[in-house]
C-alpha cells in the first residue's frame, strides 16, 4: 500500500473509503532534505572545479556558489497550496535552474575577479560548469522524491522515478555521505589530503 498523503487521505474521504494509514513521522528535521542538498551541490561543484583545474580560491568560490544556487532553488521554487508547499516549474526543471547557475555563475567570476585573483577563461568557464552541475543535482536529487520535477518550464505535470519521501533519514544519510566523499576527493585532489 502506498504511503499517505495528503491527497491520497482526500480522494479516499471523498470515495468514503477510509484513508491509508499515515506515513511514520520521521525523528528528522523537515529541513534535512535542503541540508541534503546543500552538502550535495557544494560536493559537486567542488569537485568538479577541482578536476578541472581551478586553484584552491576558485575551488572556494565553486562550493559557495554550489552552497548558494541550493538556497535560491528551494527560496524561489516553492508556492504555497493551503498549509502544503508545492514545487514549481520557476527554478523545478533544467531551464529554469539552468537560468539561476546563471546568475550565480556571473556573481561568482564578478567575486573573483574582483579579488584580483588572475582568474582565467578556462577557470570561468569551470566555474560555470560546477555551478551549472551543482543546479542539476538539485533536479537530481527531487527527481527520486514523491515530488518529482518538471520537465520543462512549459510543462505542468511533474515525473519522478523513485517516488521516496524526502525526508527519508536513511537515503538522506547516504546522499550527504556522497556529498561529503566529492568534498574530501577534491581535498585530496588539491593536495590538502595526503593520499596513502
Amino acid at each position: 500500500m502506498l504511503p499517505c498523503t495528503p491527497a491520497r487521505a482526500t480522494r479516499a474521504r471523498e470515495d468514503g473509503l477510509k484513508p491509508p494509514p499515515a506515513r511514520p513521522t520521521s525523528v528528522v528535521s523537515p529541513r534535512v532534505k535542503l541540508v541534503t542538498h546543500v552538502i550535495v551541490g557544494a560536493g559537486v561543484a567542488v569537485f568538479a572545479s577541482a578536476h578541472l583545474g581551478c586553484g584552491l580560491q576558485f575551488v572556494a568560490v565553486a562550493g559557495a556558489a554550489g552552497t548558494v544556487i541550493q538556497y535560491l532553488v528551494d527560496m524561489l521554487g516553492h508556492e504555497r497550496v493551503g498549509a502544503v508547499p508545492r514545487r514549481t516549474e520557476a527554478t523545478h526543471s533544467p531551464e529554469g535552474a539552468t537560468f539561476l547557475s546563471l546568475l550565480v555563475w556571473v556573481a561568482a567570476v564578478a567575486v573573483s575577479y574582483q579579488a584580483g585573483w588572475g582568474l582565467t577563461l578556462a577557470c570561468a568557464l569551470a566555474l560555470g560548469l560546477a555551478v551549472w552541475l551543482a543546479a542539476m543535482s538539485h533536479l537530481a536529487l527531487d527527481l527520486v522524491t514523491e515530488g518529482g520535477v518538471y520537465p520543462s518550464l512549459r510543462s505542468r505535470k511533474r515525473v519522478r522515478l523513485l517516488g521516496l519521501p524526502y525526508d527519508d533519514p536513511l537515503v538522506n544519510g547516504a546522499t550527504q555521505l556522497v556529498g561529503a566523499v566529492l568534498i574530501v576527493a577534491s581535498m585530496a585532489k588539491l593536495g590538502f589530503i595526503p593520499l596513502m
